[in-house]
């Protein structure tokens, strides 16, 4: 009595299946019935990565994939331990199936669902041929192995169409030419409610147009077996669906015509996607980031073209003060013209603890002249009068006083302020003296005290 994975005893020979051995063995120590699929590994890598694999199919549970129960490892050998149901392997008893088109239809339309969400599980495209098949006392088709990928001709709508061949022909070779693939669905499929041969035999070519997808195989088997009610056409619209229907016809035929070898070698078209809704979502999905990023970066830089303009901006232009007067670059020359001394004037202005020549502040009160009189900012000789005027009695004011006075007697006024014994913020001195004659727009110049230092 020979056991494999340690505890297994065979109860039948292994046969070829898929990368691997197939063969139902019987498990004493729980006492049921199980389906050992095994192969041989040659490097630690492979090893560790059947296991891998081995081990995500494992979490995938489905009625329609027979679920792995044990994984084992002997030597160089690998066993997976599925859980058999009665029934038989498809490709053993297929010729004695016999099944109607109808009968072939709804288990392929059953099956496809089943597969689509293994491809939603992130399973590999594994085989969808009758090797790869099992058939239950239900009646129902079951994936035996789907951890490893399969051949391109086995798997997706490629293998798809593969069983269907099989299924027609009754037996476990694929097609040989599209011509051949073609009369033997037209022939077993006829008779159906959604048309005959030729409607069913275009439908299956369809599988190997780069653009179909299981989901439109599934659409067109429902087609094919529930045909919805059309609307009779008016003799022009039925001529031109006809000649439509030609053209198309001759189109797929010209794109699925095979190579001149011996075919089970298809045209290499790229895999079709699995889901057009699917691929559409995550196109979505990966630009939603993107934009994003493109808004973000637009506000940036609209917000940085904003912030240079406003620090380069150009200073807004402030008008002067009507009363203002020269500074104290002009006071030597205006207490000179006035009968002080220059040097005088020089030498109050130089000294930097006695404060700038202040002009007459912006906050004080504006001279208005009368109609037609010069500007108060223009002299009097440069305006053609010589209205006459005396000079006040500034000291001992403060420095509003002082400003006030000047202002009533018609005179332009500049202040220092220097350290000095009187009381701050009193004027001290004064140029020229008070009661002196002067011409309206003159300047006289006087001296506020800061208080003791």
């Amino acid at each position: 009595m020979q056991f494999f994975a340690e505890r297994y005893q065979l109860s039948e020979p292994w046969s070829k299946a898929a990368d691997g051995w197939l063969a139902a063995a019987r498990d004493p120590k729980l006492n049921r019935e199980v389906l050992l699929w095994r192969t041989v590994v040659l490097s630690d890598v492979e090893k560790e990565e059947l296991l891998r694999r081995l081990g995500a199919a494992a979490r995938f549970s489905h009625n329609r994939f027979m679920h792995i129960l044990d994984v084992s490892v002997t030597g160089t050998e690998v066993y997976a331990v599925l859980a058999k149901k009665e029934g038989f392997r498809l490709s053993d008893r297929i010729h004695t199936l016999g099944w109607s088109g109808r009968v072939i239809l709804e288990q392929l339309k059953e099956l496809i669902p089943a597969i689509r969400e293994a491809k939603r599980e992130r399973l590999p495209d594994f085989a969808i041929t009758a090797e790869n098949l099992w058939l239950d006392h239900a009646g129902r088709l079951q994936i035996i192995q789907y951890w490893l990928a399969a051949p391109e001709k086995e798997r997706d709508v490629f293998g798809f169409a593969t069983l269907l061949y099989q299924l027609c022909t009754d037996g476990t070779a694929g097609p040989a030419s599209m011509r051949e693939f073609q009369q033997a669905v037209g022939r077993r499929l006829d008779g159906l409610p959604g048309g005959g041969p030729q409607e069913a035999a275009d439908w299956a070519s369809s599988a190997f147009l780069p653009s179909c997808t299981l989901r439109r195989m599934e659409e067109g088997i429902a087609g094919l077996l529930n045909p919805r009610p059309q609307v009779p056409e008016a003799p022009e619209q039925a001529e031109v669906g006809a000649m439509a229907r030609r053209s198309r016809k001759k189109q797929e035929e010209a794109s699925a015509k095979p190579a001149k070898e011996p075919v089970r070698q298809y045209a290499d078209p790229v895999p079709p996607p699995e889901e057009d809704e699917e691929e559409e979502t995550a196109a979505s999905s990966r630009l939603r980031p993107w934009l994003w990023f493109s808004a973000i970066v637009m506000l940036i830089g609209f917000l940085g073209v904003v912030g240079i303009w406003y620090v380069t901006r150009p200073p807004s232009a402030e008008p002067p003060a009507a009363s203002a007067v020269s500074g104290t670059a002009n006071s030597a020359e205006a207490s000179a013209a006035a009968g002080g001394s220059p040097a005088k004037g020089a030498a109050a202005s130089a000294k930097p603890q006695a404060g700038t020549a202040s002009p007459t502040p912006a906050s004080s009160p504006r001279v208005s002249p009368s109609p037609g009189a010069p500007s108060a900012s223009k002299p009097a000789a440069e305006a053609g009068q010589t209205e006459q005027t005396t000079v006040p009695a500034l000291t001992g004011k403060t420095l509003e006083e002082a400003s006030q006075a000047a202002l009533k007697a018609g005179l332009r006024y500049e202040y220092v302020l220097e350290t000095g014994e009187a009381a701050k913020n009193t004027v001290f001195r004064q140029e020229p003296a008070a009661g002196t004659a002067a011409v309206k727009g003159d300047k006289v110049k006087f001296w506020v005290s800061k208080g003791k230092s």
